[in-house]
């Protein structure tokens, strides 16, 4: 059961669209950097970001002042280390 919300919720985040087999929990894991949400899973987590950069704080992202996107990850990796992976691979890098 495990594998089939798993995979449902990874190929929804590649398509930038929000989780099913996920929870909010009542917003306990929302930021205010523009709206950034936590969906937490069964040992995984979907981070949905909308975040205000700021301007040529980081390389890459020029012209693209605002963030949204969605990242799946372990239920154990934290807000901090999810963002710092999707700054240092911005859309028009190459992965």
């Amino acid at each position: 059961m495990w594998i089939i919300f798993f995979t449902v919720d990874y190929i929804r985040a590649k398509n930038q669209k929000l989780p099913i087999f996920c929870s909010k929990l009542f917003g306990l894991f929302s930021y205010q950097d523009g709206g950034t949400v936590e969906y937490i899973g069964l040992g995984y987590k979907v981070i949905s970001f909308k975040a205000l950069l700021d301007e040529g704080m980081y390389p890459g992202w020029e012209g693209n002042l605002f963030l949204e996107t969605k990242y799946i990850c372990p239920i154990y990796t934290t807000y901090r280390e999810a963002f710092i992976d999707v700054i240092s691979n911005p859309p028009n890098k190459e992965r």
